[in-house]
């Protein structure tokens, strides 16, 4: 699991990647909830990564357009 300041510090291709492997873990555990799951816990902290990963993207992409913007 990534700390916020890792995540901050991700280039924009390394969170991609990391947001991809991240909701497969995702859909994997859900999968196995219904069988049984060793750590439940685990579902809703890999939401929140999911979020943190999104929302630094979302940032990245904004900050990308405002400079594109400026530069016209």
């Amino acid at each position: 699991m990534k700390t916020k300041e890792e995540i901050n510090e991700m280039p924009a291709a390394e969170l991609r990647e990391q947001v991809l492997l991240t909701k497969d873990e995702l859909f994997r555990l859900t999968l196995m909830k219904g069988g049984g799951l060793e750590k439940p816990h685990r579902i809703p902290l890999l939401r929140k990564q999911i979020a943190r990963l999104e929302t630094r993207l979302t940032l990245l992409r904004k900050k990308a357009e405002d400079a594109t913007v400026a530069a016209n």
